[in-house]
């Protein structure tokens, strides 16, 4: 089947799903770089790439019963335009010098939580735009935009743009997040899933208790979901900090190009946070 035939909605879904996830592959590197530039501590370093993922953990059962009650596209507009305004808040900070960790894990959290809304949420549109024979093809072209946008385009180009000014790869976050934004909002159609298969008369409250309670009680949910918790949070935290470390960045680092608190060697930086991101 060719590209063409999954149609206009499908790729204004895949658009927006790519800047989305573009954004987020820029933001792997620029938040701890900037937070090399702030600290020589190499665990708050780490721990500004880690909280990303606190999301995934606390909102991940909750974000889950709102995606199957509320409009899915509507969620996903608003938690960009959430990340957009807080990235470019972000920006704006770094841009006066005033850059601090707190911003940095305050914003990383940000990012985190509209992540688990967005890529949790614009996936399950995908059968609403396009056919039942279709889903395979249009499964797999989101798949492998998530991965390559994020994973090995995202990060190479936060550090290339990082060198050009630490606030720069903020900015183009900023952009991706209201372009997504924007393509979502241009994409006909009602996304609201089905009240009948998702109960919608059920309290939230009791549908998040019941789940919690059957995860827990689960022998094998409980320590899946434990263990992925635990080394999607190391994982984050050692891939920045050992970047940052085997680069002497954390003792050789900046805090921008036009307040040098500390001097640092650019393509040394830029390389390691890069090898981290992408493994």
């Amino acid at each position: 089947m060719s590209d063409e035939r999954l149609g206009r909605r499908f790729w204004t879904l895949w658009s927006a799903f790519t800047a989305s996830n573009l954004g987020d592959g820029l933001t792997l590197v620029a938040l701890p770089l900037l937070a090399v530039g702030e600290t020589d501590d190499a665990r708050l370093i780490a721990l500004v790439a880690a909280v990303r993922v606190v999301p995934f953990v606390v909102l991940g059962l909750p974000a889950g019963l709102i995606l199957d009650r509320f409009d899915r596209r509507a969620i996903a507009v608003v938690a960009q335009l959430i990340r957009a305004g807080a990235i470019g808040v972000l920006a704006t900070i770094v841009a006066r010098d005033d850059t601090t960790i707190a911003a940095l894990i305050a914003t990383a959290l940000v990012m985190g939580a509209g992540e688990v809304l967005t890529d949790g949420g614009l996936p399950a549109i995908v059968r609403d735009v396009v056919t039942s024979g279709q889903l395979e093809v249009a499964n797999s072209r989101l798949s492998a935009t998530q991965t390559v946008s994020n994973m090995f385009i995202g990060p190479p180009l936060g550090a290339l743009l990082f060198e050009v000014d630490p606030a720069v790869p903020l900015v183009a976050v900023a952009a991706l997040f209201l372009a997504g934004a924007l393509l979502l909002v241009r994409l006909p159609g009602t996304y609201r899933p089905d009240a009948e298969v998702h109960g919608d008369d059920e309290p939230l409250r009791r549908r998040l208790t019941e789940g919690l309670r059957y995860v827990w009680a689960h022998p094998v949910l409980r320590p899946l979901a434990l263990a992925v918790g635990l080394f999607a949070f190391v994982s984050e935290a050692s891939g920045s900090g050992s970047g940052a470390s085997a680069s002497g960045c954390s003792s050789r680092s900046r805090r921008s190009r036009r307040s040098p608190r500390r001097s640092v060697s650019p393509p040394s930086c830029g390389a390691a946070a890069t090898r981290g991101a992408c493994g």
